[in-house]
């Protein structure tokens, strides 16, 4: 029989938004006990140190101007950021249809009557984004006409260049993990609001974390010594008029409220006593999450760099369509990274025995870079992958909305349902989907239940007062 943990709060997952509203509620003075399914912490934050300790980043890496959540918690974990623009001095490559030619990285090298298109498109994106309250998008004006439609479908009958309509369709691709014939118009321009436009967004990933973004799991998992269980899968909550019963494979806790801090699909796995309200429920059941294999080339040094490259690519290869320098603040290794993005049911992606064999996978991907970067990336020291539909507790990469689905539930992302409270970055109102919207999302959480704790069991640490807990 499982031993009983009486706590004032339990979170479930250990991801960075968990372990942040974990975090400032101990540091509001209250229990806690973190549920985490998996082995370790960090969720879609994963470390892997393949040549001499230095740590790369399977999953979520960069962060940006305007991040500023992210930013105050890195701080006072002590995990320091560097700059990733110096990596990105020197020419993109622009790979299409057999022909590979650079360009500044600014706009697409497709003549003025391309860029200008570009601008207008970018510049209509902004315009409509500007119109939705990221706390509300499914109250915008115009937003059961915006969720009837696919990203797909907005470029197809607003830009006149086909070019442009494959470049953004790529870039939003690459950002959302999820191809555009399958993403709401409506939650685009929700996340564009979110993260205070297009040009913004794409500045979100300039800027990366000493020691890998799982450092940032790691040392607030450390801090929460033994209140963090792994290997803790939860199978079932039950609310009652004294709490909730969260069930999970190495103990019962007996909590007053519950963060459930994961993914709506994710948290589709456990059992709720009594049942979700309905539109809450249709949330966990019908909002996917996109699919993306993230592949390392590692080489001795970032030769591209000589050749006055900054190691990015924007390509119509299936399986190597953006191409980062991903090489990490000292230097060395030199990292050339891809994300495939891939959805199976629509034949979205590279072909199936790319899809399947991991070295296939591989040596496709060396084949690419030789093309693209020449002989010298021919022999990497190694080739890492992650594989996100792969990873046991985690049900893929991002949450994009497909269309109708916003309008219909999406009020019910924040809102408490009795005592159990939703954090994760799908939640958040700012940068959703970022490791900033992560800690939005947590922090925001720990506020709702604080304020409702009256008071917690242990009173708060010095200084430290409930309407002071950290935004």
């Amino acid at each position: 029989m499982n031993s009983v943990r009486k706590v004032d709060v339990a979170v479930v997952g250990a991801g960075l938004s968990g372990l942040t509203a974990a975090w400032r509620l101990q540091q509001a003075g209250c229990t806690v006990v973190v549920a985490e399914a998996a082995h370790r912490c960090g969720g879609r934050l994963k470390n892997s140190n393949p040549v001499s300790g230095v740590p790369l980043e399977m999953g979520g890496a960069w962060t940006g101007p305007s991040q500023d959540a992210v930013h105050a918690l890195a701080d006072e974990l002590g995990v320091r950021r560097y700059s990733s623009q110096a990596h990105r001095a020197g020419d993109v490559l622009w790979d299409a249809d057999g022909r590979v030619e650079r360009f500044d990285g600014l706009e697409p090298p497709l003549g003025e009557a391309g860029k200008a298109c570009y601008r207008r498109a970018v510049s209509e994106l902004d315009s409509l984004s500007r119109a939705i309250a990221p706390e509300c998008p499914w109250n915008a004006a115009n937003a059961a006409q915006l969720d009837a439609m696919t990203l797909a479908d907005w470029l197809e009958r607003n830009v006149t260049d086909p070019r442009i309509v494959q470049y953004l369709g790529q870039r939003f691709t690459a950002m959302l993990a999820m191809p555009p014939t399958l993403v709401s118009m409506l939650y685009v321009l929700y996340f564009l609001a979110t993260c205070g436009g297009f040009e913004s967004s794409r500045a979100g990933a300039s800027q990366r974390f000493e020691g890998g973004s799982q450092e940032l799991a790691l040392r607030l998992a450390d801090r929460m010594g033994g209140s963090v269980l792994f290997e803790s899968p939860v199978r079932t909550l039950r609310m009652s008029t004294s709490g909730v019963s969260v069930d999970a494979t190495s103990c019962t806790i007996e909590a007053r409220k519950v963060i459930v801090a994961c993914s709506p699909k994710d948290a589709g796995r456990i059992m709720f006593t009594p049942n979700l309200p309905p539109r809450r429920q249709l949330l966990h059941d019908r909002l996917p999450m996109g699919g993306c294999i993230k592949m390392h080339a590692v080489y001795d040094t970032p030769f591209w760099r000589e050749d006055g490259l900054n190691g990015a690519v924007a390509s119509d290869r299936p399986d190597t369509r953006v191409v980062y320098d991903h090489t990490p603040a000292a230097g060395t290794p030199g990292v050339l990274t891809t994300l495939i993005v891939h959805h199976p049911a629509t034949h979205f992606g590279p072909t199936p025995d790319v899809l399947d064999d991991p070295d296939l996978r591989a040596r496709r991907f060396v084949h690419n870079l030789v093309d693209l970067f020449g002989r010298k990336a021919e022999h990497p020291i190694t080739v890492l992958q992650q594989d996100w539909l792969s990873e046991t507790w985690v049900g893929g990469c991002e949450s994009p909305f497909p269309p109708h689905l916003l309008t219909l539930v999406g009020d019910a992302l924040r809102a408490p349902v009795g005592d159990i409270h939703w954090a994760g970055t799908e939640t958040s109102t700012q940068w959703i989907g970022f490791m900033d919207g992560a800690v939005h999302a947590g922090q925001r959480a720990a506020e709702e239940v604080v304020s409702l704790l009256q008071p917690c069991t242990v009173s708060p640490a010095p200084g430290l007062h409930h309407s002071h807990l950290p935004r």
